[in-house]
C-alpha cells in the first residue's frame, strides 16, 4: 500500500500561527500572507500564498475582463443598495469640506472638455424634444394655465416680458449662440438689467458660462433692440 501524504498544517510559534506555501515552499505567517475564504458552514485559508496568487490572477483577468467587469458591476450595485444612507451622509460631508476643491475641479474640467460637454448637452436635448412635444400635446391646456400663472406673478421679471414682446413684433428667431457659434437652444442674456433692451444671444452652456463669470461678453455682441425696432418701424 502507497504511503499517504503528510498534511500541510499550520505551525503555532510566538502565539502566531504559521503555513508552508505549497508552490514556493516558504513558511509565511498565515493571518497576513495568505487569502481567508469564508462560507456559512466554515472559513478557511487559501493554500497558496498571496505573493504567489498575484501573477496567477493577473493573467486570469486579462483573459476574463468582460466577466470580471460584470462581477465588479454586480458587487457595487449590491453595495449602493444596502449602504444608500451612508454614502448619502458621507457624500454630503465631503461636499461641505471640500467645496473649494469641486469647483476648482470642475471649472477645470469644463475647460478642457468644452466640445465634449456641448455636443452631450446638444444630443440630450434632441432627445427630449419628441417628448416634450408629446407631453404638451396631451397636457396643453393645464401648461398654457400655468404659465399665465407664473408670469401673473409678481416675481417674474418685466424684463423679460419686454424682450419677448419685441422680438415677436421684430419677428426676432436667432438660430445660432453670438460667442461661440453654436446651433441650439439660443437664449437671450442681459448684462444690465437696469437697460432691458440690451440682449446678447447665446446658447444655453455659454449662459451657464456667463452667470459663473468664465466668460466676459464683449460690446460688440450686445444688440440693442429698441435701436432695431426703430430703425424697423423707419423702413
Amino acid at each position: 500500500m502507497q504511503e499517504r501524504k503528510q498534511r500541510n498544517v499550520p505551525i503555532e510559534r510566538d502565539g502566531k500561527l504559521f503555513f508552508v506555501c505549497k508552490k514556493c515552499w516558504i513558511e509565511k505567517e498565515l493571518t497576513s500572507e495568505f487569502w481567508r475564504k469564508e462560507s456559512k458552514v466554515k472559513m478557511w485559508f487559501n493554500s497558496t500564498c498571496k505573493s504567489c496568487l498575484k501573477p496567477i490572477d493577473r493573467i486570469w483577468r486579462a483573459n476574463n475582463i468582460e466577466s470580471e467587469r460584470a462581477s465588479s458591476r454586480k458587487c457595487a450595485k449590491r453595495y449602493h443598495q444596502e449602504h444608500k444612507e451612508e454614502e448619502k451622509i458621507y457624500s454630503k460631508k465631503y461636499r461641505e469640506l471640500h467645496r473649494d476643491e469641486i469647483k476648482e475641479h470642475m471649472k477645470r474640467y469644463r475647460e478642457v472638455n468644452k466640445d465634449k460637454l456641448r455636443e452631450s448637452r446638444r444630443k440630450h436635448w434632441i432627445e427630449v424634444k419628441e417628448k416634450r412635444k408629446i407631453r404638451y400635446e396631451n397636457n396643453k391646456m393645464d401648461i398654457i394655465m400655468k404659465d399665465k400663472k407664473r408670469k401673473s406673478e409678481k416675481w417674474y421679471s418685466p424684463v423679460h416680458l419686454k424682450v419677448n414682446y419685441v422680438k415677436k413684433k421684430l419677428w426676432l428667431k436667432p438660430t445660432c449662440c453670438s460667442l461661440c457659434w453654436y446651433k441650439w437652444y439660443i437664449v437671450s442674456h442681459h448684462p444690465d438689467y437696469n437697460k432691458p433692451y440690451n440682449v446678447v444671444f447665446c446658447c444655453q452652456s455659454c449662459h451657464k458660462l456667463i452667470h459663473s463669470g468664465e466668460i466676459s461678453v464683449p460690446n460688440e455682441k450686445i444688440i440693442s433692440l429698441e435701436d432695431l425696432y426703430k430703425w424697423r418701424k423707419r423702413k
